[in-house]
């Protein structure tokens, strides 16, 4: 168990620190840096065992809101991108349904092709895309990261 303390600024400008109630440490999924600002975090792993499938959002941290939503093959680097529209924040609609659609994908033992997922997507009125996860782009790391704990940093 961790221990932290709530601290409340006094109106003096001295902080006035409670110990906060013992809490379990909770695990996170990894995350990833992409470029300034921009990160990556792993929504799940395959369950099918001998895939090589990333599935990540990515998001702007300073605005904190997901853009796009990706599946990746990671062998060849192709895959299908959701665009997230900007006005719905982090967490929304048109994220969750996306997310939901592709994790069936995901975990399926049946077999989807890119542009099978990419016209899925489309028919629920998701905008998507066929891509190409640019040389450098951390997101077919993150199914082989560990989890955050407490005190780990993205």
């Amino acid at each position: 168990m961790v221990q932290r303390e709530q601290c409340l600024a006094a109106a003096v400008g001295v902080a006035v620190c409670l110990p906060a109630p013992a809490r379990a440490c909770e695990l996170s999924p990894p995350v990833c840096e992409v470029s300034d600002g921009r990160f990556a975090s792993l929504v799940q792993v395959s369950e099918i065992s001998g895939t090589d499938i990333a599935y990540f959002d990515e998001f702007v941290a300073a605005e904190g809101r997901t853009d796009a939503i990706y599946v990746v093959e990671c062998n060849s680097r192709q895959g299908v991108k959701a665009e997230i529209p900007p006005t719905e924040g982090y967490l929304n609609e048109t994220a969750d349904r996306a997310r939901d659609y592709l994790g069936a994908v995901v975990n399926s033992r049946r077999a989807y092709t890119l542009r099978q997922v990419r016209n899925g997507l489309r028919k629920m009125g998701i905008a998507a895309e066929l891509i190409t996860l640019p040389r450098g782009h951390c997101g077919c790391e993150l199914p082989k990261m560990p989890p955050l704990g407490c005190g780990d940093a993205p």
